[in-house]
């Protein structure tokens, strides 16, 4: 995560990423919406009710996220649709290379853009020049489009490791405590007073 700060190395990655997107589209197509719905059948049929106190509130504002991105409209484009620093090898040279394709699909570009920008910083000025890269200026809409994207995706993360931490045999991995730190940034993301004006302003 240090690395994808460097000004170099982040043009890198979104210029690998922005290849992509103008290739020729993939096999499947999903939104995060999507697979939040996949994930919530699996908690339902693994007698998981909730994944949180809170989790019915996070799913409702995440559901205005959708209807809000919805309504505006969106691109479908083929992507690495991972936001992980650690699915980036970085050379000695600083080429880089983009790397576990298993959540490739067609997606909206600021899906993509969004979940990499959640992972290397924590605020909108830092995000601000990833974008400039990305579109070549600095849109506050674009900007908004991307947090909100975030939010589901840490949404989506969450629920996934809830239902991991209950029915994988993998007992050695934690992934309660990962489940619950992507739920609390998402919970973070939604109390925060901007969060209106971001569903209003895409």
């Amino acid at each position: 995560m240090d690395d994808l700060r460097k000004r170099n190395v982040l043009e890198s990655v979104i210029a690998a990423k922005s290849t992509l997107h103008g290739s020729r589209p993939l096999g499947e197509t999903w939104t995060v919406f999507d697979r939040i719905r996949v994930v919530e059948k699996a908690l339902a049929d693994a007698g998981i009710a909730e994944v949180a106190a809170d989790g019915w509130w996070m799913r409702e504002c995440v559901g205005d996220i959708e209807a809000a991105i919805i309504a505006t409209g969106f691109d479908e484009k083929p992507a690495h649709a991972d936001g992980l620093a650690s699915n980036i090898m970085i050379a000695p040279d600083g080429a880089v290379q983009l790397v576990d394709f298993d959540e490739a699909r067609n997606v909206d570009p600021f899906y993509d853009i969004g979940i990499l920008l959640n992972e290397a910083f924590q605020f909108d000025d830092e995000m601000q020049p990833a974008l400039e890269i990305f579109e070549g200026q600095f849109r506050q809409t674009s900007l908004n489009r991307c947090r909100l994207y975030a939010i589901a995706d840490d949404l989506f993360w969450g629920m996934w490791g809830i239902l991991m931490d209950r029915v994988s045999p993998r007992g050695g991995i934690e992934f309660l405590k990962y489940a619950q730190w992507r739920l609390l940034r998402c919970r973070m993301a939604l109390r925060n007073p901007r969060f209106e004006f971001m569903l209003r302003t895409l």
